[in-house]
């Protein structure tokens, strides 16, 4: 069997710094949506039509979006524990009204 060779992919020296962004966005019925956004943290003219990132998890209930949101920079490094998802089990619509974590996270980044 003939094996072709290919090129070798150039490795990247810089890679950019990314964070996850939780950002609102009005209807035209007066309601609201929630957007997790995975974007740079460096200035980046970034994607267009996504607000310069992707996106993660979209919905009208904050503590869902959030959710998600958390256990994105649980995996890029932002946080240390891992979220517990009954925290953000009472739907809410803004976090205001979040009581805040009061589980113990199943995993702490730090002790692994």
């Amino acid at each position: 069997m003939n094996m072709v060779e290919r090129p070798a992919m150039p490795t990247a020296t810089n890679q950019p710094r990314l964070t996850v962004r939780l950002t609102s966005f009005p209807e035209s019925n007066g309601k609201r949506n929630w957007t997790a956004l995975l974007v740079r943290v460096d200035a980046w003219d970034g994607l267009i039509g996504n607000c310069g990132g992707i996106s993660l998890a979209h919905g009208e209930l904050w503590n869902r979006v959030a959710y998600e949101a958390e256990q994105a920079k649980f995996l890029i490094g932002e946080r240390d524990t891992e979220p517990f998802i009954l925290d953000y089990g009472d739907d809410i619509q803004t976090p205001d009204e979040w009581a805040g974590e009061v589980h113990e996270s199943r995993f702490n980044r730090r002790n692994s």
